[in-house]
């Protein structure tokens, strides 16, 4: 999986032979990269070992963003009820919290709704 343009890409990779193993498509569109729209920065995404993924959207600068968690059918599991501007998604290793940066400097955790 990498990042470029705001659009998550995935290809077939052969680790053993340290090769791309065919054309890459596209999973999801409209992720905020921390390079900017250029797509030069990592990608505000993060995937739990079940599927489920958590990302921040792409937005102007100094604009607040809505946090969702959604899972592999994009089907909304969770939105943060406030407008924030959150960086840095993360699941937990058993992928039932997310944690995250806010602008403010502290970091949260939230518990990923059953």
């Amino acid at each position: 999986m990498y990042g470029r343009e705001n659009t998550l890409f995935v290809v077939p990779f052969d680790a053993k032979h340290l090769e791309v193993q065919g054309t890459p498509q596209p999973i999801l569109y409209g992720v905020r990269s921390s390079g900017g729209s250029v797509g030069t920065g990592a990608s505000q995404v993060a995937f739990s070992s079940n599927g489920t993924v958590v990302y921040i959207a792409d937005s102007a600068p100094g604009i607040h963003d809505r946090l969702a968690i959604v899972d592999r059918s994009g089907k909304p599991l969770f939105t943060y009820p406030e407008k924030r501007q959150f960086r840095d998604p993360r699941f937990s290793p058993d992928g039932s919290r997310v944690a995250l940066r806010m602008l403010d400097g502290h970091t949260r955790t939230f518990a990923r709704p059953d």
